[in-house]
């Protein structure tokens, strides 16, 4: 049996090329495609969507997507929530993003692969080609000199001027030329990823046909009749079910506040990776890789660890874990508070504004981030598996796909507030925003094992 392929984007130069793939695949089937902007109805039989709504309930396997950053994020959750393996070849997510849609992937059991993370390797091979290096600050101060030109103010000039030496440019009296190179170089660095995209989608349909045997496919599954009780039972079981939902909401609350500070790792965290830290050798974006690196090498061992525990005949509860997860983040911010005290951080915005030479003498190491890191995965894995897990032990069961939705919500609510971080970090000494964020983990913590014992009485 084929592979049923929809194709999102296909007007576009990277999604024509998909389709031509799938179409001189004998493996796959080209089952629809979609585009905002087609006129046509069917494209060789195929027919022609406009809007992805229309595709709930269409039969399809595979969703392959090379849209837009605007709209890859919904197309990506769109797929999932329906039943579709997302194949994306988009760039633009953020960690934030890309945390959701792995928390969404889990909870319905399907894989997917986004693979746009070649580009930063791409756009630095490109530039040493033409005997120049990367640097985060550098493309910004092009732009700023290409629209001001000698009237940039004196301290951004100078800074100019120490990049332009340090990436291998020669310092004359218009450095038009200069910039206006080195941002033609470092953007077709990028339009080269797009090529990397096409092969990394050949090489994951290959293996998605390969071990497709393998795989579940929870989205064919028969429906199965919802829970439902008797007005006698509703009744009998009331104070139970309030009790429940009041642990439920209860947890919810403070897994805003987690990942509020967990998803700055997409946010502030980034920032301080392009400011703070040493990223000649590997670019600020790479860094995003170290926590699904974490993940991958992590979790057998904490499930080793929670499994001998059992075994033991003690076992952690998950509210427990939970509580205990919030102070393990909470250390991440304590440990960048004290470094970024010690070394006298100011702000991201004095930072920036210091002379590239002073900048230098205060980065810090690549293993800063690598500890962070560290911490912030491991509170992860006591988080979040485990609070779905608790959703599903204390939801009334006639609701539980609800509330199933409720922790993705808490998640979403928490996402919300993100741009906090990236204001402290550029208005106050980034100690002072590292601690708002240890304060908050640590309150967490505390509220969440005063209301442990509650809670364990809820979920017997």
């Amino acid at each position: 049996m084929s592979i049923k392929v929809i194709v999102a984007g296909f007007k576009g130069r990277m999604g024509s090329t998909a389709v031509e793939m799938v179409k001189g695949d004998d493996e796959l089937t080209l089952a629809a495609l979609l585009d905002p902007f087609a006129a046509e109805k069917e494209v060789d039989g195929v027919p022609v969507f406009t809007d992805k709504a229309d595709l709930v309930g269409f039969d399809a396997d595979v969703w392959v997507d090379f849209t837009i950053p605007a709209v890859a994020y919904e197309n990506t959750r769109f797929a999932l929530e329906n039943g579709f393996a997302p194949v994306v070849g988009t760039t633009g997510f953020t960690e934030a993003q890309i945390q959701e849609l792995t928390d969404l992937s889990k909870d319905k059991s399907i894989g997917g692969l986004i693979a746009p993370f070649v580009a930063p390797l791409l756009r630095e091979w490109w530039l040493k080609v033409h005997s120049m290096m990367y640097n985060a600050d550098l493309p910004a101060l092009c732009h700023q000199y290409i629209k001001e030109g000698g009237d940039m103010a004196s301290d951004n000039l100078s800074n100019l001027n120490e990049l332009v030496v340090k990436v291998g440019g020669t310092l004359t009296t218009d450095l038009s030329v200069f910039c206006t190179q080195y941002l033609d170089v470092f953007n077709t660095g990028i339009h080269y990823s797009f090529i990397a995209s096409v092969v990394a989608m050949l090489i994951s349909l290959f293996i998605f046909i390969a071990c497709r045997k393998v795989f579940p496919t929870p989205g064919k599954k028969e429906k199965q009749e919802s829970v439902t009780y008797t007005p006698a039972e509703k009744a009998a079981m009331a104070k139970e079910i309030k009790q429940r939902l009041y642990a439920l909401f209860a947890v919810l609350g403070i897994v805003i506040f987690f990942w509020f500070s967990f998803h700055q790792n997409g946010q502030s965290l980034s920032l301080f990776a392009r400011d703070f830290v040493v990223t000649d050798s590997i670019a600020p974006e790479i860094w995003q890789a170290v926590n699904p690196f974490f993940v991958i090498v992590l979790t057998p061992l904490i499930m080793l660890f929670f499994g001998t525990l059992a075994r033991r005949g003690q076992q952690i509860s998950t509210p427990k874990k939970i509580a205990i997860g919030m102070g393990i983040a909470g250390l991440a911010f304590l440990f960048l508070t004290i470094y970024s005290a010690m070394q006298g951080y100011p702000s991201g915005t004095e930072f920036k504004a210091m002379a590239d030479s002073a900048k230098a003498g205060l980065k810090a190491g690549p293993w800063v981030l690598i500890v962070v890191y560290f911490f912030l995965t491991v509170a992860e894995l006591f988080i979040s598996p485990l609070g779905l897990s608790f959703v599903s032990k204390v939801a009334p069961k006639h609701i539980q796909g609800l509330c199933q939705g409720l922790w993705l919500g808490a998640t979403a609510i928490g996402n919300l507030f993100l741009f906090l971080g990236p204001m402290m970090y550029n208005k106050i000494p980034i100690w002072q925003c590292w601690t708002v964020f240890f304060v908050i983990c640590l309150v967490s913590m505390g509220v969440m094992f005063g209301m442990v014992k509650w809670l364990e009485r809820v979920t017997e």
